[in-house]
């Protein structure tokens, strides 16, 4: 029976290890490093938590327009993370405070930003990547991910009743890399004595998101962060590295 291995540490463990890698691999990527940082422009300077970070990263590191992605509505800009814009992740929140949208129109949104990523990905189109989609090979991983396929997530049956969940999902690619896009549908809470069918979706908008995404299947990747794990309980140092980053994840989500 295989030891059981606490989550948090070892999936800490598997995104320190990748991003340290070995000794030799640093080595031999060095020269491209190099590059890479040279032909760097201007960096991002300004608050992670912004409008203007979000519309920077959306552009430089994934190539989109920002505003490809904004609704025809006007929206609350307000609120500290209504977006937020580093190396990791950029997401975008448009909530409008006094409308009313359908699963329809948000699938309309949907639709926008699906074409917005499927230009600046690989091939100029869409895929499945790895995360939710049961994929276990690249291949499979890099086939195509139709707008029809990606509308059928944002329903579960419930009791019966196909429900409206407002989640949606896909992956682009980028330099041969995996990167998950998410869009959900943004609920408007009932008000006092609202009268509101069972299962009755108000929208008051959406939000998308984009960050990297595995680069293997979930088993592959489990199998990775135990290899991980294993090297890192003979190694006293990093040991401690990877239970200090693990706390600091903890306490972040609470956990």
């Amino acid at each position: 029976m295989k030891k059981l291995i606490n989550v948090t540490m070892l999936l800490t463990a598997l995104l320190i290890v990748a991003a340290c890698g070995s000794k030799d691999a640093k080595k031999a990527d060095s020269a491209d490093s190099e590059k890479k940082e040279n032909a760097k422009s201007e960096e991002f300077t300004g608050e992670k938590y912004s409008k203007d970070a979000a519309i920077y990263y959306f552009d430089k590191t994934y190539g989109i327009d920002f505003k490809e992605l904004e609704p025809d509505f006007k929206y609350d800009e307000s609120g500290k993370y209504t977006f937020k814009g580093d190396k990791s992740e950029v997401s975008a929140r448009f909530i409008d405070p006094e409308g009313r949208y359908t699963p329809e129109q948000i699938e309309g949104f949907v639709r926008k930003i699906y074409a917005a990523t499927a230009k600046a990905s690989e091939g100029g189109k869409n895929v499945y990547g790895f995360l939710l989609s049961g994929k276990d090979t690249k291949e499979g991983a890099m086939e195509e991910k139709s707008i029809d396929e990606v509308l059928k997530g944002g329903y579960t049956e419930i009791l019966g009743v196909n429900a409206y969940t407002g989640g949606y999902s896909w992956a682009i690619l980028k330099d041969g890399e995996f990167y998950d896009v998410s869009v959900s549908a943004l609920e408007r809470k009932a008000e006092p004595n609202e009268d509101r069918k069972p299962f009755e979706y108000v929208g008051r908008g959406y939000g998308v998101s984009i960050n990297k995404g595995m680069q293997k299947s979930l088993d592959d990747t489990m199998n990775d962060a135990e290899e991980a794990f294993k090297k890192i309980e003979n190694d006293p140092e990093m040991k401690k590295k990877i239970q200090k980053e693990a706390e600091k994840v903890k306490k972040q989500y609470g956990l």
